[in-house]
């Protein structure tokens, strides 16, 4: 069985250096719950949505590590606005700004059945 930070060193070793690792995966475990099945599935789930978090921390003002399609843009002053397509909550488009947040969401989308209505 992987942990969340095996996970980590994996996929994103510079991010397993974070002073703050130990911190984040137990707000990420708090954050995840059960719902992804099985211990390896939740903390891949807990590494994804920590990475996501580190990458938000190492953004800056220029907009690097941001995700999405431009939807508008001007020249004087620079300013760009992103928009993610097939982001429908508030909990999406936070996620969608990274790309360890979309990667999240179609592991999510992927694990997790969404319950739905049928009509007859």
């Amino acid at each position: 069985m992987s942990t969340a930070i095996q996970y980590i060193q994996v996929r994103a070793p510079s991010y397993a250096e974070d002073p703050n690792l130990t911190a984040l995966i137990e707000q990420a475990t708090l954050e995840t719950g059960d719902v992804f099945g099985t211990p390896d599935m939740r903390n891949k789930a807990i590494a994804l949505l920590v990475c996501h978090w580190i990458a938000l921390g190492k953004r800056d003002v220029s907009g690097v590590g941001i995700t999405g399609n431009i939807t508008s843009e001007s020249e004087g002053d620079l300013s760009r606005g992103f928009g993610m397509q097939g982001v429908s909550t508030a909990v999406d488009r936070d996620l969608g700004q990274t790309s360890w947040g979309l990667e999240l969401i179609r592991f999510r989308r992927s694990r997790i059945m969404n319950p739905m209505t049928r009509l007859m």
